[in-house]
């Protein structure tokens, strides 16, 4: 009986930690995105993992204004690729960077800006 309370008690220990949020560090990563004539860009930012088996790690967020904001990316090698919208559509033609950007994110908050070389 003492045996089962104690695993019981071990598990009530380890879903509450799960559940508060003690899980692998994530970084939080924000910025600009511009055009080659300074202006703020709106779409789509996207920081995909290297390594290709990862995928299910590609963390997406929305560009207003120039500005966007992700709370939870995990960390890693990553490859960062932005789309611009035009008339509220998504159109991947639309921005040509000069190739997706690489960045190795650490754990904790980060700013990270880009330029678009043109838009077509």
């Amino acid at each position: 009986m003492a045996v089962l309370l104690r695993l019981q008690v071990v598990a009530a220990a380890a879903f509450v930690a799960v559940a508060s949020g003690c899980g692998s560090p994530t970084a939080t990563v924000s910025g600009t995105v511009t055009g080659a004539d300074g202006k703020p860009a709106t779409g789509l930012i996207v920081f995909a993992p290297q390594d290709a088996t990862k995928y299910r790690e590609a963390v997406e967020g929305a560009i207003v204004d120039g500005h966007y904001a992700l709370p939870a990316v995990p960390p890693g090698p990553k490859w960062v690729n932005v789309t611009v919208t035009r008339n509220g559509v998504h159109n991947p033609s639309l921005a040509v960077t000069p190739a997706p950007k690489e960045v190795d994110l650490k754990s904790g908050p980060q700013v990270i800006d880009s330029t678009l070389s043109k838009l077509r």
